[in-house]
């Protein structure tokens, strides 16, 4: 067996990873609530600086190494589209919560405080997730199309970043008050790449992005109804911690 790592799955655990440590560990680290005399917590730093150009380099490498050169101008433009509005939403989220925290610690209330409470916790977060699910199929469909290589002894790369990115997806989908709507995704993640394998008969396991989508639905499906059970509802994490 070739030990050296398919560039796709390479990619598919790093960006997992990545997701983790920016997004999830800086909150367990350096806590979830705005201190006393900060006006930004070092998490909204952490998230605005890092996330960007590392989740942005992460997602275009992911389609470079999925799509062939053959793959038309449209479909280049509708993956960037979304890429793009990802990286916006992400941006327009955590400022608009830096924003959010402070005025709600120093009792503000009125236009203001629901002007930023509408920008963090709806606008920016109907952008952000509703973008990275939409490129999530695309990945699967353009690998569907493109990508004839078998990669089935690999299949372990995208099986462990499949179960850290879905356990990233649901912790991030239930601080940001969306769940119901991260299992309903969840279950197309679930179905197309099965619908796939089941059309050109031939096991998951040989398509990294589309057993990475697999698995990220799974996990969230999962993870979702321990979460509940545990907790008697999907509690923001920020009000449990």
């Amino acid at each position: 067996m070739n030990e050296k790592i398919p560039a796709r799955s390479f990619y598919l655990l790093v960006f997992s990873i990545s997701y983790f440590a920016i997004v999830i560990a800086s909150h367990i680290v350096f806590g979830m609530h705005l201190r006393p005399n900060e006006l930004v917590s070092i998490p909204d730093i952490i998230d605005l600086i890092f996330y960007p150009p590392i989740i942005g380099v992460l997602l275009y490498l992911l389609y470079d190494s999925t799509v062939s050169k053959s793959a038309s101008l449209y479909e280049k433009i509708l993956y960037l589209i979304f890429l793009i509005l990802h990286i916006e939403g992400h941006g327009i989220h955590w400022s608009g919560n830096a924003l959010d925290v402070l005025i709600e610690r120093e009792g503000i209330s009125g236009l203001v405080y629901d002007f930023a409470y509408f920008i963090d916790e709806l606008f920016s977060h109907l952008i952000m997730f509703s973008s990275l699910f939409i490129i999530m199929v695309l990945l699967i469909i353009y690998e569907e199309k493109y990508d004839a290589l078998d990669a089935s002894e690999y299949y372990k790369y995208p099986l462990i970043s499949g179960m850290i990115m879905g356990f990233n997806l649901l912790v991030a989908s239930i601080e940001a008050q969306v769940p119901y709507e991260a299992i309903s995704v969840a279950l197309i993640l679930v179905a197309l790449p099965i619908y796939f394998a089941k059309r050109r008969g031939r096991s998951l396991k040989e398509k990294q992005a589309q057993l990475f989508s697999l698995v990220v639905g799974a996990a969230i499906l999962l993870l979702s109804l321990i979460y509940y059970v545990m907790f008697g509802g999907f509690i923001q994490p920020s009000e449990i911690f």
